[in-house]
């Protein structure tokens, strides 16, 4: 007795996991084969294959020698497959997301994936009702910093085989470019910018690079390297500041006090996610917590403008202070810039 065929796409969507596993099994087996294991008659999984071939353009072809259907890439597997329309309403939602990388190579590789599952969803007019929905949503940004494909493409393989790159780096995208041997960590994506986290040879220490920054890279082929034991990129991201930290700096306690006005403001966009925060009798909000990324610090105290103060560490405050008179002392000049 056959298999019960599931309704709908889902019977669809299983239907295809298991000619996939078939295929994978090299014996070849022709429409015929395959509609007497699944159940279904064989015009049924003729459809299924050219429609996986032709419409989804995964590895699977028709052997003429053999008289059977095979798969030619190995290390191929079925996208995840969405069952209801709040699944795709989220994948739509996601693919606005991805728009804000627009430009890079890792945005229009993410467009042509979200396609390709979107195209195995079903009924084009049900897409076209989600797809309405997404279009009520939009993600509001700068412009994503360009990367070369060719920058991307070497760091994305030496980020999977674990091997060095050879890169030359213009520090602070204006510096005079150096060339570093780096063995790659992992990518951190911080407000839509792409850094490399890895080893540096030549400082002999972990550091942090910004993509964009990169001139021009090289995968030292026929070398390897392994992570360091215990070594998470997600770890490390957390006990930064916004995914970064500081090389060997220690880490140090930061205040901050947000006036009163502010202090709503402040809860809501927190710094750290294990902060301590007081409310002062005055009103004004105490934030603490520890980092090593003072730059990083700096940087956001100054959005805040004279809403909030640094009261730890001095040295911080002290930085602030001097960024601050040079911006009086600028626009003191009263120049406009011709």
């Amino acid at each position: 007795m056959g298999q019960v065929e599931l309704p709908g796409r889902i019977g669809r969507v299983n239907r295809f996991h298991k000619i996939l596993a078939r295929l994978r099994q090299e014996d070849c087996p022709g429409a015929e084969v395959l509609s007497s294991w699944l159940g279904v008659c064989a015009k049924t999984i003729q459809r299924d294959l050219m429609f996986m071939r032709d419409k989804m353009h995964w590895p699977v072809k028709f052997d003429k020698h053999r008289k059977g259907w095979l798969v030619t890439d190995p290390g191929f597997y079925l996208p995840v497959a969405f069952a209801s329309k709040k699944d795709v309403q989220a994948v739509f939602i996601l693919a606005e997301l991805v728009s804000q990388y627009a430009g890079t190579p890792l945005g229009e590789s993410m467009q042509t994936a979200f396609t390709h599952l979107l195209e195995f969803h079903g009924k084009e007019e049900n897409i076209e009702k989600v797809r309405s929905f997404a279009r009520k949503v939009c993600f509001a940004s700068p412009p994503a910093a360009t990367i070369k494909p060719e920058i991307w493409t070497a760091i994305s393989c030496a980020l999977q085989e674990e091997q060095p790159l050879q890169i030359t780096y213009r520090t602070q995208g204006t510096g005079q470019p150096k060339q570093r041997k780096f063995n790659p960590y992992g990518l951190i994506v911080r407000n839509r910018d792409w850094f490399l986290h890895g080893y540096c040879h030549q400082k002999q220490m972990a550091i942090t690079l910004f993509v964009p920054y990169i001139v021009d890279v090289k995968i030292l082929e026929d070398e390897y390297f392994d992570l360091p034991k215990g070594f998470s990129l997600a770890g490390y991201v957390r006990a930064g500041f916004m995914g970064l930290q500081a090389g060997r700096e220690p880490k140090r306690k930061v205040v901050l006090r947000f006036v009163p006005e502010a202090a709503g403001a402040a809860l809501s966009a927190p710094f750290m996610p294990d902060q301590e925060v007081v409310v002062e009798e005055s009103g004004c909000l105490r934030v603490t917590f520890e980092t090593n990324a003072l730059f990083q610090i700096g940087r956001e105290v100054m959005k805040w403008g004279e809403r909030v103060m640094v009261v730890e560490p001095v040295e911080l405050r002290e930085k602030i202070m001097g960024s601050a008179r040079a911006v009086v002392e600028m626009y003191g000049k009263g120049t406009t810039g011709s």
